[in-house]
């Protein structure tokens, strides 16, 4: 009997996990932005002053112009440059940067960041 006693609430608290899975109850976090899956390039240009780092779009989800920065280890970040908002296949952003510094493409979610890509910079041609 005491038994019976034990397993009886231990089941009924099981069961009640399992419908909470079951049913999405636990999961409590509503709408998760998960970050974008994304593939980006760099490429690097060597000026006369710095080398500028051209970041482009190579294929996979559109991605909101405002929710992309591009961070350079030298402590300079720069929204992406684009004029219809969104980053698509083939659009580039770029920003100067000094010869190996490393470059970073970082995706902001509304309570996440991601980096999607990184790079290091050539060393400037003295």
């Amino acid at each position: 009997m005491a038994v019976l006693l034990i397993l009886i609430p231990v089941i009924i608290i099981v069961a009640a996990v399992i419908a909470s899975f079951v049913l999405g109850i636990s999961s409590g976090g509503g709408d998760v932005a998960v970050a974008p899956q994304a593939s980006f390039s760099f490429e690097y240009e060597q000026t006369t002053d710095d080398v500028v780092a051209v970041v482009t779009h190579d294929g996979g989800d559109t991605i909101s112009a405002e929710q992309l920065t591009i961070e350079v280890t030298d402590g300079a970040t720069v929204e992406w440059d684009d004029d219809d908002g969104e980053v698509t296949v083939g659009d580039q952003s770029s920003v100067s940067v000094e010869g190996g510094a490393e470059v970073s493409l970082v995706w902001h979610g509304d309570d996440q960041t991601t980096v999607l890509a990184r790079s290091t910079a050539p060393a400037s041609e003295s």
